[in-house]
C-alpha cells in the first residue's frame, strides 16, 4: 500500500513536471517570435499570429507597441491547455491620454490600465 502511494506520487511529480517544461517551451516559441517583430514593418504578413494581428489591430507598424507578459496559470485554477502561461499584449493611449494595454486577438481579452510605474500584472519580459 505504501509503495502504491509512492509510486503515484512520483507519477504525478514526473506529469508536473512534463506539464512545465511545456508550458515554458511555449513561452519561449512566443518571445522568440517577439524578437522577430521589426519596428517600420510596412506590410503585415501573417496577421493569424497574436504578436502581428496585435500590430494589425492597433494600427500601428512600430514593434514597441507589442508587450510578452508571462502569467502563472494552475491548470486545475482556469481553463488552460498549456498555452495559459503566455499572454500577448499591445499598448496605446486612449482619447484621454491613459496608457491602455489589452490582449491580442487570438488570446483571451483583458485590459489593464497603467496610471503609475505599476502593473496589476507582473511584467516578467519586455521588448528591449
Amino acid at each position: 500500500m505504501k509503495r502504491k502511494v509512492v509510486y503515484t506520487f512520483i507519477i504525478l511529480l514526473i506529469l508536473f513536471f512534463l506539464y512545465e517544461l511545456y508550458c515554458y517551451i511555449s513561452v519561449k516559441h512566443c518571445i522568440d517570435r517577439a524578437y522577430e517583430l521589426k519596428e517600420g514593418i510596412e506590410k503585415i504578413d501573417n496577421i493569424n499570429d497574436p504578436l502581428w494581428g496585435a500590430q494589425y489591430v492597433v494600427g500601428s507598424h512600430d514593434s514597441t507597441s507589442v508587450d510578452v507578459f508571462i502569467a502563472p496559470k494552475l491548470l486545475l485554477l482556469g481553463k488552460n491547455t498549456g498555452k495559459g502561461y503566455m499572454f500577448v499584449f499591445y499598448k496605446y493611449y486612449d482619447e484621454n491620454g491613459e496608457l491602455v494595454v489589452t490582449s491580442g486577438p487570438e488570446e483571451e481579452i483583458f485590459y489593464f490600465i497603467k496610471n503609475s510605474e505599476k502593473w496589476e500584472l507582473e511584467k516578467v519580459y519586455r521588448r528591449p
